[in-house]
């Protein structure tokens, strides 16, 4: 199916923006006339929790999914029905947090007749921590890797450098897909959606310390006259959490995607950030809109300080559009131009395969010990031998 689409990304994850990001990039596929579908690689322990979370529902009845694919066979299956192949967006590209599945993200299992694309994808560090916090060995994974890509973009300046002066890859700054999507996708989700946070302060934060931000909800509820709205928990829908952004009167967060959110829905908000050189998302979005970075590192920091975002939305959204405009192009253009890079993507295929044969060797510890224990019984028992059996055995050993 020539207009079938395969996408990973981190879809399943417990997590209302990596949901949302997936969700929007799937509208923008479907969008362009193509079918899209998620490459199911749930992890175990994400399998385990995967029912009982709250994007269940919300991903069954929006987006298309394969079935579950666990080993190398599964994903080279995929190659049987499409020659596209998405990967995106979010921090894909970060080995820490994909761990085993950076072979997945990286495409590895694609066939070199087939179109490999990376679409906002995120290092989750600038070009100092990226070198630091990865072997030379995973490096030389991601050079080989991007270079048999047909089309690279990345979701941060910082990801531009990384790119060019790590890999050697050329790569182009877009937006994440959920400015990119057309805004009523998310109307028409706020209609499902019955809680009303219209003159609340809401907020979302992933990591709070319960007695600081107490302390912290009580003076912005006095100072703003305004009940102050949780949705800290996971106790909500996906449909839920961006009515509760659109309508509110502040948002208080530390997460990307609630900023991204805050930004497209022109609210006022908060933001802590004391992620250090994670810092880039944030970085990388206030220089291309424009805006000045009132982060805080604590929420304590609202007693003393200005720290609430209140941008010049007008132009902001002038620049939003624009943003929207060069990423539909450049996925329109990815998805339509010819597949291109067929001895990179060859040289891609052989050093995955490759590392497969070096990975199983060095994990079948078992099957080295079980080996390792008979070929001890058996010298033992040969060496205690009668010569006379000992000839026997060699004579057939001969033969055979």
């Amino acid at each position: 199916m020539k207009n079938k689409v395969y996408i990973t990304n981190y879809w399943y994850a417990r997590n209302y923006g990596a949901c949302l990001t997936a969700f929007a990039l799937h509208e923008l596929v479907n969008e362009l006339n193509y079918k899209p579908c998620f490459i199911n690689n749930m992890p175990i322990y994400e399998k385990i929790q995967y029912p009982k979370i709250f994007n269940k529902k919300f991903i069954e009845k929006y987006c298309n999914t394969t079935k579950l694919c666990r080993n190398y066979s599964d994903f080279a299956s995929l190659n049987l029905d499409s020659e596209i192949f998405i990967t995106g967006s979010d921090q894909i590209f970060n080995p820490n947090l994909a761990r085993n599945r950076i072979n997945d993200y990286l495409l590895n299992f694609v066939d070199i007749n087939a179109k490999k694309i990376a679409f906002s994808a995120s290092f989750g560090a600038n070009k100092e921590y990226f070198l630091k916090e990865n072997s030379k060995d995973t490096i030389e994974k991601f050079k080989i890797a991007l270079k048999s890509f047909d089309k690279v973009s990345v979701r941060e300046e910082s990801g531009l450098e990384i790119c060019k002066e790590v890999l050697g890859v050329e790569a182009e700054w877009i937006i994440d897909p959920v400015f990119i999507v057309d805004p009523n996708a998310y109307y028409n989700l706020i209609k499902e959606s019955k809680i009303d946070t219209k003159d609340k302060i809401v907020s979302y934060v992933m990591e709070p310390e319960l007695d600081e931000f107490k302390k912290a909800y009580n003076y912005l509820s006095t100072k703003f006259n305004a009940e102050v709205f949780n949705l800290d928990g996971f106790k909500y829908s996906c449909e839920d959490w961006i009515n509760a952004i659109k309508n509110c009167k502040l948002f208080v967060t530390d997460s990307f995607h609630g900023t991204c959110f805050a930004i497209m829905f022109n609210k006022p908000f908060i933001l802590i950030s004391n992620k250090g050189s994670r810092n880039t998302r944030f970085d990388s979005i206030f220089k291309l809109f424009n805006i000045e970075n009132k982060c805080i590192k604590n929420i304590t920091e609202i007693f003393h300080k200005d720290c609430i975002f209140t941008p010049n939305y007008e132009n902001v959204n002038v620049i939003i559009d624009k943003e929207r405009m060069k990423g539909r192009k450049f996925l329109e253009n990815a998805l339509s131009s010819p597949i291109i890079n067929f001895d990179e993507k060859k040289d891609a295929k052989i050093h995955y395969l490759n590392s497969l044969v070096k990975d199983y060797g060095n994990n079948s510890t078992i099957v080295k010990i079980l080996r390792k224990t008979i070929w001890n019984y058996w010298l033992n028992i040969y060496h205690r031998s009668p010569i006379i059996i000992k000839y026997f055995i060699n004579f057939f050993r001969g033969k055979l």
